[in-house]
């Protein structure tokens, strides 16, 4: 019981392209672009974008 308490948590490692939205208050545009220009680092899972959680806090600061 304890361990699942603590994985709640936890913030997420990977964000979705619309959690990052929220995060860094842009469009999921804004978000798409900075992926492409490599500003984020994300990768691909099963056809989905995935922001690294250092990513952004990288860019955030």
């Amino acid at each position: 019981m304890q361990l699942m308490a603590e994985q709640e948590k936890r913030e997420p490692v990977l964000y979705s392209i619309k959690e990052a939205c929220e995060l860094l208050r842009v469009s999921d545009d804004t978000v798409r672009r900075m992926i492409k220009a490599n500003e984020l680092d994300a990768v691909k899972v099963r056809g989905a974008w995935r922001i690294k959680k250092d990513s952004l806090d990288k860019y955030i600061k």
